[in-house]
């Protein structure tokens, strides 16, 4: 427990908010005093489960199993958000979609499928939220999860990469234009997370993962993979009044990653 309340009486939206950095967030802001909380994902259990967690720390959450895959479905999650809580304070958009396959051997199903759900589905969460906060006067908050992986770390996730680039310029694009209507909006680029979609990324979990363990931290300045609760600590304070001039912003969270001249050297098992 942090025994912060910077963000007591906030409404939040957060997506992907099934497993590993989006489960963190919604437990983070849930204790930092945010008062409801609609957590999106397409896996009913996961939902059931964090549901549960939030009421026993005295947080009331709304739930919605959604594809965000689905632009419509997308949008809809917002506009249900701000009816159940009465406005909306706080959007995270850190619901994600990855394959590890080379640029070569890319389908144009799953470069479809990666971008709707990390790019599309962001920008369309994004302009619903902001559509509300600029009618409520009222300002807020949009977030979004990148990956230092847009800068090139991992060559093996071409279309991933490529999504979460766009994700950070779309940031820098819409900041300006919304910070006259008191709205904030920044990005937070994790590096190496070990979260499910680490693991899911091939669809074969143990290979992957115990890879990236043995392979990775050794070349990281603090020797470690990220835990999924440092990066919700990231997303708490942006959302709070301690961020309150920092807008446009790609705050990079990846234990040096990007500090090294050549960076991390990781090959994923044959």
């Amino acid at each position: 427990m942090t025994g912060l309340r910077r963000l007591a009486g906030r409404r939040v939206l957060i997506t992907g908010a099934g497993a590993g950095m989006g489960r963190a967030t919604a437990l983070r802001m849930a204790e930092e005093g945010a008062s409801v909380v609609a957590v999106v994902d397409r896996v009913a259990d996961r939902l059931d489960s964090l549901r549960a967690e939030l009421k026993a720390m005295g947080t009331r959450a709304a739930t919605y199993q959604v594809d965000l895959a689905d632009p419509a479905a997308a949008r809809s999650s917002v506009e249900r958000a701000v009816a159940d809580l009465a406005g909306l304070d706080v959007v995270v958009s850190n619901a994600g979609a990855s394959r590890l396959v080379s640029f070569v051997e890319t389908s144009l199903a799953d470069l479809e499928h990666i971008l709707a759900v990390n790019f599309i589905a962001g920008f369309v969460i994004g302009q619903a939220a902001a559509r509300h906060m600029i009618e409520s006067g009222k300002g807020g908050v949009i977030l979004y999860t990148a990956a230092t992986a847009e800068g090139g770390g991992i060559v093996e996730v071409p279309a991933y990469s490529a999504s979460k680039a766009a994700l950070i310029n779309l940031v820098k694009a819409v900041a300006p234009a919304l910070g006259p209507y008191g709205i904030r909006v920044n990005v937070v680029s994790p590096g190496f997370t070990e979260t499910s979609m680490t693991a899911d990324v091939t669809g074969d979990a143990g290979p992957l993962l115990r890879s990236l363990r043995e392979q990775v931290p050794p070349q990281l300045p603090l020797r470690r993979m990220a835990r999924p609760e440092e990066i919700a600590a990231v997303f708490a304070f942006l959302a709070s009044d301690d961020a309150s001039y920092i807008t446009g912003a790609n705050l990079i969270v990846d234990g040096g990653l990007t500090a090294p001249v050549h960076g991390v050297k990781w090959m994923p098992p044959a």
